[in-house]
Protein backbone atom coordinates (compact mmCIF):
# COMPACT_ATOMS: atom_id res chain seq x y z
CA UNK A 1 0.00 0.00 0.00
CA UNK A 2 2.86 2.64 1.04
CA UNK A 3 4.77 1.44 -2.51
CA UNK A 4 1.69 2.37 -4.69
CA UNK A 5 1.13 5.90 -2.75
CA UNK A 6 4.90 6.45 -3.07
CA UNK A 7 4.52 5.64 -6.76
CA UNK A 8 1.37 8.05 -6.49
CA UNK A 9 3.49 10.94 -5.96
CA UNK A 10 6.32 9.94 -7.47
CA UNK A 11 4.67 9.97 -10.68
CA UNK A 12 4.25 13.48 -11.01
CA UNK A 13 7.77 14.39 -9.43
CA UNK A 14 9.42 15.66 -13.20
CA UNK A 15 12.88 14.48 -11.22
CA UNK A 16 12.08 10.81 -11.32
CA UNK A 17 10.23 11.06 -14.96
CA UNK A 18 6.81 9.57 -16.51
CA UNK A 19 8.22 5.98 -16.53
CA UNK A 20 6.86 4.72 -13.25
CA UNK A 21 3.22 6.43 -14.58
CA UNK A 22 2.65 3.42 -17.06
CA UNK A 23 3.27 1.20 -13.83
CA UNK A 24 0.85 2.71 -11.88
CA UNK A 25 -1.89 2.18 -14.47
CA UNK A 26 -0.56 -1.51 -15.23
CA UNK A 27 -1.11 -2.13 -11.51
CA UNK A 28 -4.54 -0.18 -10.72
CA UNK A 29 -6.10 -2.41 -13.99
CA UNK A 30 -4.77 -5.50 -12.82
CA UNK A 31 -6.19 -5.13 -9.49
CA UNK A 32 -9.35 -4.25 -10.88
CA UNK A 33 -9.33 -6.97 -12.79
CA UNK A 34 -8.96 -9.40 -9.91
CA UNK A 35 -11.39 -7.70 -7.97
CA UNK A 36 -13.89 -8.65 -10.73
CA UNK A 37 -12.63 -12.12 -11.10
CA UNK A 38 -12.94 -12.95 -7.23
CA UNK A 39 -16.86 -10.87 -7.33
CA UNK A 40 -17.58 -13.29 -10.37
CA UNK A 41 -16.10 -16.33 -8.42
CA UNK A 42 -18.16 -15.60 -5.54
CA UNK A 43 -21.74 -14.98 -7.80
CA UNK A 44 -21.20 -18.46 -9.26
CA UNK A 45 -20.21 -20.03 -6.21
CA UNK A 46 -23.36 -18.58 -4.29
CA UNK A 47 -25.43 -19.71 -7.05
CA UNK A 48 -24.43 -23.51 -7.59
CA UNK A 49 -25.12 -23.70 -4.09
CA UNK A 50 -28.07 -22.63 -4.09
CA UNK A 51 -29.16 -24.97 -7.37
CA UNK A 52 -28.15 -27.80 -5.39
CA UNK A 53 -29.92 -27.46 -2.52
CA UNK A 54 -33.19 -27.59 -4.33
CA UNK A 55 -32.94 -30.53 -6.50
CA UNK A 56 -33.08 -33.96 -4.52
CA UNK A 57 -30.94 -36.46 -4.84
CA UNK A 58 -31.62 -39.66 -7.01
CA UNK A 59 -31.43 -41.54 -3.60
CA UNK A 60 -33.73 -39.13 -2.19
CA UNK A 61 -36.58 -39.71 -5.24
CA UNK A 62 -36.35 -43.46 -4.81
CA UNK A 63 -37.48 -43.33 -1.14
CA UNK A 64 -40.16 -41.21 -2.44
CA UNK A 65 -41.25 -43.84 -5.05
CA UNK A 66 -41.08 -46.72 -2.67
CA UNK A 67 -43.60 -44.80 -0.06
CA UNK A 68 -45.86 -43.85 -3.17
CA UNK A 69 -45.72 -47.83 -3.78
CA UNK A 70 -45.91 -48.83 -0.07
CA UNK A 71 -48.96 -46.78 0.11
CA UNK A 72 -50.46 -48.22 -3.28
CA UNK A 73 -50.32 -45.11 -5.10
CA UNK A 74 -48.08 -46.72 -7.39
CA UNK A 75 -48.74 -49.82 -9.09
CA UNK A 76 -45.95 -52.41 -9.32
CA UNK A 77 -45.12 -52.22 -13.00
CA UNK A 78 -44.66 -48.70 -12.70
CA UNK A 79 -42.61 -48.51 -9.46
CA UNK A 80 -40.18 -51.59 -11.17
CA UNK A 81 -39.64 -49.54 -14.39
CA UNK A 82 -39.02 -46.14 -11.96
CA UNK A 83 -36.49 -47.95 -9.84
CA UNK A 84 -34.68 -49.58 -13.04
CA UNK A 85 -34.39 -45.73 -14.27
CA UNK A 86 -33.11 -44.74 -11.20
CA UNK A 87 -31.19 -47.38 -9.93
CA UNK A 88 -28.82 -47.21 -12.93
CA UNK A 89 -28.79 -43.44 -12.60
CA UNK A 90 -27.47 -44.23 -8.77
CA UNK A 91 -24.60 -46.86 -10.12
CA UNK A 92 -23.81 -44.05 -12.36
CA UNK A 93 -23.49 -41.59 -10.17
CA UNK A 94 -21.92 -43.84 -7.33
CA UNK A 95 -19.88 -45.35 -10.00
CA UNK A 96 -20.76 -48.96 -9.46
CA UNK A 97 -20.97 -51.48 -12.04
CA UNK A 98 -24.20 -53.35 -12.37
CA UNK A 99 -24.91 -56.39 -10.81
CA UNK A 100 -24.03 -59.35 -12.58
CA UNK A 101 -27.38 -61.45 -11.88
CA UNK A 102 -30.06 -59.21 -11.63
CA UNK A 103 -32.79 -60.16 -9.29
CA UNK A 104 -35.97 -60.92 -10.86
CA UNK A 105 -38.62 -59.16 -9.45
CA UNK A 106 -40.86 -60.95 -7.09
CA UNK A 107 -44.40 -61.06 -7.48
CA UNK A 108 -46.72 -61.38 -4.06
CA UNK A 109 -50.37 -61.54 -3.91
CA UNK A 110 -51.24 -60.03 -0.89
CA UNK A 111 -54.80 -62.12 -0.34
CA UNK A 112 -53.45 -65.61 -1.40
CA UNK A 113 -51.63 -66.46 2.34
CA UNK A 114 -50.13 -69.70 2.07
CA UNK A 115 -49.52 -71.43 5.34
CA UNK A 116 -45.77 -72.57 6.20
CA UNK A 117 -44.91 -76.05 5.68
CA UNK A 118 -45.49 -78.31 8.48
CA UNK A 119 -42.29 -79.70 10.00
CA UNK A 120 -41.17 -83.10 9.78
CA UNK A 121 -40.75 -85.08 12.88
CA UNK A 122 -37.82 -85.89 13.87
CA UNK A 123 -35.93 -88.92 12.52
CA UNK A 124 -35.66 -91.71 15.54
CA UNK A 125 -32.40 -91.89 17.58
CA UNK A 126 -30.31 -95.62 15.88
CA UNK A 127 -29.95 -98.36 18.37
CA UNK A 128 -26.55 -98.71 19.31
CA UNK A 129 -24.43 -101.37 17.86
CA UNK A 130 -23.35 -104.32 19.41
CA UNK A 131 -20.37 -104.50 17.71
CA UNK A 132 -18.28 -101.91 19.12
CA UNK A 133 -17.37 -102.55 23.24
CA UNK A 134 -19.35 -100.30 25.50
CA UNK A 135 -16.63 -98.15 27.61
Amino acid sequence: MILTWTVLLAADDPRIGTWKSPVLWTTLALVGVMLVGALLIAVVSRWRKRSKEGRPGTGDQLSTFRSLYDRGELTREEYERIRGKLGSKLRQEMNVSPPAHPEPPVKTDPSAQTAPPAASPPNPPEPPSHDQPTV
